[in-house]
């Protein structure tokens, strides 16, 4: 029977093993297919916009070339050109020395983009272009083409640009270049577009190996490579690479972007593609059929002892099957924990620029539908410097919060922001700055945040800090967004918005991330208009309980209260029949020192349901109780001859099997 049994679960563990598998497989095949097809798909939008981009330049080209070069012609065909390309942040001529004018050596005008505005320079006052290798003029004299630069930082524009120039010619003979200059934040705002949702991120390298787009730009020089391994020639080439910016293991996909011979590359995480809840569950299947297979094994090399005495192969067995039950429970903790937290339907998670522009699309056609008005976003971002949790609901954080108000945002609009769950809240004015296009103001914010965390899996569980966020005009259609642009990589796992030196003992930071969910409101605030009830802006911190410490003050206090349980089951014999009051006072001791222990963890971590750890507590209690009855027959000689037999010999035998079986059995009612 048993046999039959072993062979059955032999069988099934090798099903689910091989369906685990499969189910991996498709899981990662089709998580890579997605980072892929979003590679080819952002490369054919990027490669599109560069060939818009060319086009214009190239016309500017071609209407002076063909409707005269004197200066007005010049200047209105180069006004033309930046009043009809809102990506191009410059665009000029440059001539080749006495090439415009005979008595003039160099010759450059250049109209630059400034917010609404456009103002006019003279690069040729400026600097001697035809110094210094400039491959946006050099290039294109040379090879006789237009073409690209590699990014540089624009000397007309203070900020890091790439350039296409086309030749300005005269009789068939190239004079000169027509220029357009293509900020990186045009790039970047395509680049971050791409949807890879949680599981990665993108970046734009040029022909040359410069960084041209990347979540960390700034920790790269220009020319650097971002992976030494990555063959810019290759197409649709897959990478296996160790992601620098995280750490985590990752696959790099590789697109050519047609226009310029740049590379979009795509990383994404291996690991989280295994992290869904199909697979969780099929791992727990696993675990479970290989246990009970173990567990069945065992049983059947311990089948022909079953009617014998032979302590040692029993013991041996029993010992054998304790372990198999503790990696079995050891495995069950490593599933869930860590895990990410899942995600309310109503809300909406922020992970790249992309999926705020989507957001910010359906909010404005909601609200045209509803209202038919449009309502104003102010982009708001967080900074935290500190946080520690005062007590099991109460968490102190200190920090920065801002906000970037547009010009067109109507005076008449307080600047500021409400903590809805803070108790207690010092917010001051730290900081503020105006440009051309918008003011941002940044305070410096101390509260004491009221959090519902929820415990019931303690001691692994996993918390969600949250910082909810209102506009401070309850009155007025005002949406806030996370201002992802002040921050260098808003991935969820670089841990975007925390202090680099941020600690909190006791918990290991898993990741942060903004998100949005309806603000139903159910009173006007005494208002004369309703206003518009919008979406809080939310900022989560989410963090795993390092399990040492409840370790060492919980399962540690009730693995020596197990041990000296069986330690006084071990010694009962006929000859210690005479210390039954004894013995009986001992476990009353150890009854009341795992009361106290269970009281203290009671006291430091508060819940309305009963913890996870509670439950060990519970099995020790029955343990004690059970252990004490056994004690007792042993002054009742032939009452309980089953119990008795060998010295008690059975109820020794199968303590840490029971008592690991146990806990098995509530870890995975727990976490399944």
């Amino acid at each position: 029977m048993v046999g039959a049994a072993c062979l059955v679960g032999a069988i099934t563990t090798a099903v689910l093993g091989v369906t685990y598998q499969r189910s991996l497989g498709q899981a990662v095949t089709v998580a890579r297919d997605h980072a892929r097809a979003e590679a080819d798909r952002a490369a054919g939008v990027i490669d599109s916009e560069l060939r818009r981009f060319e086009v214009a330049v190239t016309g500017v080209a071609t209407a002076i070339n063909s409707g005269g070069q004197d200066t007005e012609t010049l200047m209105a065909n180069l006004r033309q050109g930046v009043d009809r390309t809102p990506q191009m942040a410059g665009v000029g001529v440059a001539f080749r020395p006495l090439a415009h004018d005979p008595n003039l050596r160099l010759f450059a005008p250049y109209l630059r983009r400034r917010g609404d505005a456009v103002e006019q320079l003279q690069l040729d006052t400026l600097f001697d272009y035809t110094q210094g290798n400039r491959d946006w003029f050099e290039g294109p004299l040379k090879s006789g083409r237009a073409m690209w630069s590699e990014p540089a930082v624009a000397e007309t524009l203070g900020a890091t640009a790439v350039e296409y120039s086309a030749l300005l010619t005269r009789g068939g003979t190239a004079v000169g270049v027509v220029h357009g200059a293509m900020s990186l934040t045009e790039v970047n705002d395509i680049v971050s577009a791409v949807d890879v949702g949680e599981f990665g991120y993108s970046f734009l390298v040029s022909q040359g190996g410069f960084v041209i787009s990347h979540p960390f730009a700034d920790e790269y020089a220009l020319g650097m490579r971002v992976f030494t391994g990555m063959s810019l020639q290759d197409r649709g080439s897959v990478e296996d690479v160790t992601d620098p910016v995280t750490g985590e293991p990752s696959w790099m996909f590789t697109e050519l972007v047609p226009a310029t011979g740049w590379r979009l590359g795509v990383v994404f995480f291996k690991d989280q593609a295994e992290r869904t809840e199909a697979l969780r569950r099929q791992r727990i299947h696993l675990a479970i059929a290989l246990i009970a297979t173990l567990c069945l094994f065992i049983a059947l090399v311990l089948e022909p002892y079953r009617y014998t005495y032979a302590p040692f192969p029993l013991w041996l067995g029993v010992g054998a099957g304790s372990l198999v039950l503790l990696l079995g429970i050891a495995f069950i903790w490593a599933v869930p924990y860590g895990n990410n937290p899942p995600t309310r339907e109503t809300e909406t998670t922020f992970v790249d620029t992309g999926s705020v522009r989507r957001f910010s699309l359906d909010t404005m056609r909601g609200s045209l539908a509803s209202k038919g008005t449009l309502p104003s976003f102010v982009p708001t971002g967080v900074f935290i410097q500190t946080m520690e949790i005062l007590s099991p609901n109460n968490v102190a954080v200190t920090g920065y919060v801002w906000q970037r108000y547009a010009r067109n945002i109507p005076k008449e609009v307080a600047r500021g922001f409400v903590l809805p769950d803070a108790s207690d809240r010092e917010i001051t004015e730290a900081y503020r700055s105006s440009t051309a296009d918008a003011e941002t103001i940044g305070w410096y914010v101390k509260a004491t945040v009221r959090q519902k965390f929820d415990y019931a899996n303690y001691p692994l569980d996993q918390q969600a800090f949250r910082l909810r966020i209102w506009h401070s005009d309850l009155n007025r259609s005002i949406v806030l967004v996370p201002d992802l642009e002040a921050y260098k990589i808003i991935h969820p796992l670089a841990r975007a918005g925390l202090d680099g030196n941020f600690v909190l003992p006791g918990w290991a930071v898993s990741r942060t991330q903004f998100g949005s969910t309806p603000r139903i409101r159910t009173t006007t605030y005494g208002l004369t208009s309703e206003g518009d009830a919008g979406a809080e802006l939310a900022f989560d911190v989410v963090i795993n309980r390092r399990i040492i410490e409840p370790m060492l003050s919980n399962l540690l206090p009730l693995t020596v209260s197990g041990f000296m349980v069986f330690a006084l089951l071990l010694i009962l014999k006929e000859s210690t029949r005479g210390n039954v009051v004894q013995t009986l006072s001992a476990f009353s001791g150890l009854f009341f020192v795992v009361i106290l222990s269970q009281l203290d963890l009671r006291r430091r971590v508060s819940g309305a349901s009963i913890l996870y750890i509670e439950y060990y507590y519970f099995v020790m209690y029955f343990t004690i109780v059970v252990a004490a009855l056994t004690t007792l027959t042993n002054g009742y000689p032939g009452l309980f001859p089953w119990i008795e037999r060998r010295e008690h010999f059975l109820p020794k035998l199968l303590y840490w099997p029971v008592i690991l079986a146990a806990i098995a059995v509530i870890t995975l009612v727990t976490f399944y």
